[in-house]
Order: structure tokens, then sequence, then C-alpha cells
């Protein structure tokens, strides 16, 4: 599956008289090609009386890497759940199937919240590839962004350590909260009348992947949400 070196030739020989030799134009000396390049190939047989038999050209096709393309509508505010995501696949060997974080299987996702959602799409050869979208809540729509004076999470993608950087324009109760693709809590930090915050979050002991940083007040109005990659 979209494995450069995965084409293979096997071979079915009919008359001559044995033992045989191969030689094949890419340098092998076996009966069948495994795990080669698409190309073309050509191969010299000789039977055990001398006798040579040269081949057709053998192509070796190749398939195209499955790509996930995607729509996305965002939440039109915090919990309204009218977010959506729209896929289009190509490559690969269709027809597809899918599989979403939450259970869905159909090809697109409608009346969802603010989240990472990931999907792996099958196609009829067993190929999988995986793909992930952040629907997120309209920052126009959502009055406690403005609340925010600064922000950063850095370095992003990161190979353990992430730094955050948060500034607000008054003092105010915060969560961090780092999600992984199924929405469970990695990591969760209470910050108590934050104002000016820098600080560190320790990704070391988590799986390479996307996550989710949510950072929100603890009265659960949304501060900022930012999709981390862990190299």
């Amino acid at each position: 599956c979209f494995d450069p070196n995965s084409g293979a030739v096997y071979l079915d020989l009919l008359g001559g008289v044995g033992p045989y030799l191969y030689s094949w134009n890419s340098g092998q000396a076996t009966e069948d090609l495994i795990n080669v390049p698409a190309g073309d190939y050509v191969i010299t047989v000789t039977d055990g009386q001398g006798g040579t038999f040269i081949s057709d050209t053998i192509t070796v096709g190749s398939e195209s890497t499955m790509v996930v393309d995607a729509a996305i509508t965002n939440e039109s505010i915090d919990g309204a759940a009218d977010g959506a995501i729209d896929i289009t696949v190509t490559g690969g060997n269709p027809p597809y199937s899918y599989q979403w974080n939450n259970g869905v299987t159909q090809e697109d996702l409608s009346d969802i919240i603010d989240a990472l959602w990931c999907v792996n799409v099958t196609d009829a050869d067993f190929c999988v590839t995986t793909a992930c979208f952040l629907v997120e809540t309209d920052p126009l729509s959502v009055e406690s962004y403005e609340s925010v004076v600064a922000f950063m999470a850095y370095p992003n993608p990161t190979q353990g350590d992430l730094e955050l950087l948060i500034q607000l324009d008054s003092p105010q109760d915060v969560i961090f909260r780092l999600l992984d693709p199924q929405g469970r809590v990695c990591i969760m930090d209470n910050q108590t009348g934050l104002l000016d915050y820098r600080g560190v979050m320790d990704m070391g002991n988590l799986s390479k992947g996307v996550y989710i940083l949510d950072v929100r007040t603890v009265e659960g109005a949304p501060l900022r949400t930012v999709q981390v990659v862990r190299q």
C-alpha cells in the first residue's frame, strides 16, 4: 500500500528442462521478483540444456497514495454542535470505507462540536490512511476571545516540551487541557487568577501524533483552541 518498493512479478514456467537459470534486467537472479519498484522488467531464462527464453516487457505499475481533503465548517458558537466536515478522497483503489473517531462510518460529519476529528479511510485493497481535521468555534462569535491579549504555544511541532504564553486583559481562573484525537484528556493544568502566564507543558511521555490544546476559563468560556503535533 503506497510503498514504492512493494511490486512483485511471479513466473509460471512451462517446458524446457531444469534446472533453470534466471537473469532479470534489474540484476536479480531469482525466479520471481518481490518488493520491487514500479517499472519495466525483462527476464532471460536458461534451461539445463542451454535453451534460452527472453520474455516480453513486464510492467509493474504503481498505486497512487490516498489523499484526504476536507471542507470544514466551524461551530457558530461554543456548544452549538453545528460544525461539519465534508471530505474528498483521491488516489488508492476505490471504493472507500470510513471510520471516524466518534464511531461514524459515513464519509462526512455534520452537527459536530469544536474538536479534533480523525478518520481512517480504507480502499478496496485494504490500504489505510488517516487524516485529522480541527473544527473550531468561530472566533468572531466568542466574546471571551477578546480577553486574550497575547497567546503562543511553541515549538509546534514539538518533540517534548511545549512552551506556553498567555496574557489576559484581566485576571481569570483558567484550565489548560491537552486532548488526544478521541477527546480524552492527556494533560490538565489549572491556573488561578491568571493574567500573564508563561509555562511549559511536558508532552515527552505522549505518543507521536496530533493533539488539541484547549484553553478556557473554569466557567467554560473558550480562550484558545490549538492543534499541536507531537513528533
